[in-house]
């Protein structure tokens, strides 16, 4: 009876290994975190407000590696890279927001890039995302419309603008519009 008791005392012995590794384990995410909180709320908000832009992107980068990174400090480091005129990197970090969560604001900033650059389409097509995440947002809607209209595409753009103005009565970008569609057709 002994030599059972030793026998199922040892199968239930826990790996001298196995504390060590718990507490490894508890290390590896204790540093995580540590690294995490100090990564977004020194490092970047410093490098932001000092203009070393690629020290943020770096950052938000090592945090990528702990699965941290995020979509909104991405489109804060895409704002402020187009503050400083610097737009095909700030259309790579609006581009990174989107990857990890699709946002309104991310599409359109990149559809305001590619609007600049005269790539009517690709603005339109980042408009249209955009619009998809909030189909009520008139504002939005005519940007699509004014999408449209540079792309020559009348119908659409009048259809947009009229019911981005059916949202908002008083949006004057889409007064504006249909304005200038009219003056095109009559001329």
């Amino acid at each position: 009876a002994k030599d059972d008791r030793e026998a199922r005392s040892e199968g239930s012995q826990a790996s001298p290994w196995t504390p060590m590794l718990i507490w490894g384990f508890a290390a590896v995410l204790l540093l995580g975190t540590g690294v995490e909180f100090y990564e977004r709320q020194v490092r970047i908000p410093a490098a932001l407000g000092s203009g070393a832009f690629e020290a943020a992107g770096e950052s938000l980068d090592r945090m990528a590696w702990l699965a941290k990174d995020s979509a909104q400090a991405r489109v804060e480091l895409g704002r402020e890279l187009m503050r400083a005129n610097r737009i095909e990197a700030a259309e790579v970090q609006y581009q990174r927001s989107i990857d990890l969560q699709p946002g309104m604001e991310a599409n359109a900033a990149i559809g305001e890039i590619r609007a600049r650059s005269g790539r009517w389409q690709d603005a339109l097509d980042a408009y249209a995302a955009a619009l998809a995440i909030d189909p009520s947002h008139a504002g939005m809607m005519s940007l699509v419309a004014g999408a449209h209209l540079s792309l020559g595409q009348l119908d659409k753009a009048q259809a947009q603008f009229e019911h981005a103005l059916r949202l908002s009565p008083g949006l004057e970008t889409a007064r504006s519009g249909l304005a200038r569609i009219a003056q095109m057709r009559s001329a």
